[in-house]
């Protein structure tokens, strides 16, 4: 009933906070899949160093230019490293999937019909100029991104119905249906921008004026185009919280910007940078250097994640030729992979089996007894 009168327009916002703190806890983290991994008082996530040193500079290449420094638009390139100067409502974990944290959003209040969620502002959030962000600041700044934001936004946010401020550390989301499970989460990704800088400024225009924000670092020195420094904030409102703690460990981060991927490499192994991933073989194995690298105290480290592996080959099977699925699967045992794979990408590929394949969720030889038990209830569709 009180929802209704909600969504009826009816102000009860001062029954509604206390009604249904009685009913649905808060909680400090969500999570699409279970409960999150952390508990409500953890200390900080386990892939981190809580007492990693604190100083000395990062310096990293890439390619192009900027020509902003707001990353939220559609207009002019935004400057590397542009999200670190913003916070956002929830921090995310690295080491499992689609859960968030308390970052300036410390506690969240779910629907557990998924009607609606509740973000509560921590209370020591501030932006840089030291004024407090408030809930008045997030919905601002949901209206200003689905606005004058990148289009982007403007579908990412089309499930939302209305935004409300039920209280000075409280704002409370409105959806449009229950099907998007996935909402909560994807609101507590946005960033929240200061209504006291940005009212009287145009969001949409691109310009290099350093904004306010409240983010563990904000720029120091810029060459238009060509460099950005950022400074980590010595008085970062949320260096302790447990989202933070371990991370954002180095004093400086630059970004040097170079023409083309050419350059970019010569230019690592010069010692102008200090980090590059590289994705190809071909790179790593033929144009990379190991005298250069060791001059410059570079060091090789090849790294395997669990991420899906990316299909490089797709059919359009609206066409009649490859509308049979043993026409697809014959063309791709015509490829031959292991020759491709041997001889002009030293061995260091391995061929997908699957959309999954190099996760956890990857099917590999023959199914379990479990498995063909799931399976049993569609094995006139699924092949021998």
């Amino acid at each position: 009933m009180l929802l209704r009168a909600l969504l009826n327009g009816i102000t009860l916002f001062a029954i509604s906070a206390s009604t249904m703190a009685e009913t649905i806890k808060l909680q400090h983290a969500i999570s699409l899949y279970g409960q999150p991994k952390y508990s409500e008082n953890f200390q900080f996530f386990d892939y981190v160093n809580p007492r990693a040193p604190k100083g000395g500079e990062l310096k990293q290449g890439v390619i192009g230019h900027f020509d902003s420094l707001t990353p939220y638009i559609d207009r002019g390139t935004a400057a590397a490293g542009s999200h670190l100067m913003y916070d956002t409502l929830l921090a995310r974990s690295w080491d499992e999937p689609l859960t968030k944290y308390g970052l300036i959003a410390e506690k969240i209040e779910l629907d557990p019909k998924n009607e609606w969620v509740a973000f509560y502002i921590n209370p020591l959030a501030k932006f840089h100029d030291g004024q407090p962000v408030t809930a008045g600041d997030v919905k601002f700044s949901f209206d200003l991104l689905r606005e004058k934001g990148s289009t982007f936004y403007k579908h990412f946010y089309q499930d939302i119905e209305k935004v409300e401020v039920t209280s000075n550390n409280r704002v409370l989301f409105i959806f449009r249906h229950s099907h998007n499970k996935e909402l909560p989460l994807i609101l507590g990704q946005m960033p929240i921008l200061p209504k006291h800088y940005w009212e009287k400024r145009d969001f949409s225009s691109p310009g290099m004026e350093i904004p306010v924000s409240s983010g563990p670092y904000k720029p120091i020195r810029i060459e238009p185009g060509r460099s950005i420094t950022f400074a980590r904030v010595g008085n970062y409102w949320g260096k302790d919280l447990p989202v933070n703690r371990g991370r954002h460990n180095f004093d400086s981060i630059q970004y040097e910007y170079y023409r083309n991927s050419n350059v970019l490499l010569e230019a690592l192994q010069k010692g102008e940078y200090d980090l590059k991933t590289v994705s190809d073989p071909r790179v790593w194995h033929d144009q990379l250097r190991d005298v250069s690298l060791n001059n410059n105290q570079l060091i090789r480290s090849s790294l395997t994640n669990q991420n899906p592996q990316t299909l490089t080959i797709t059919y359009n099977s609206r066409r009649p030729l490859l509308s049979d699925p043993k026409v697809r699967e014959a063309l791709g045992y015509a490829i031959e992979f292991e020759w491709i794979n041997k001889h002009l990408f030293h061995g260091m590929y391995k061929r997908a089996e699957s959309v999954f394949a190099g996760t956890e969720l990857g099917a590999s030889g023959h199914p379990s007894n479990h498995e063909t038990e799931l399976l049993l209830k569609w094995q006139d569709e699924i092949p021998t």
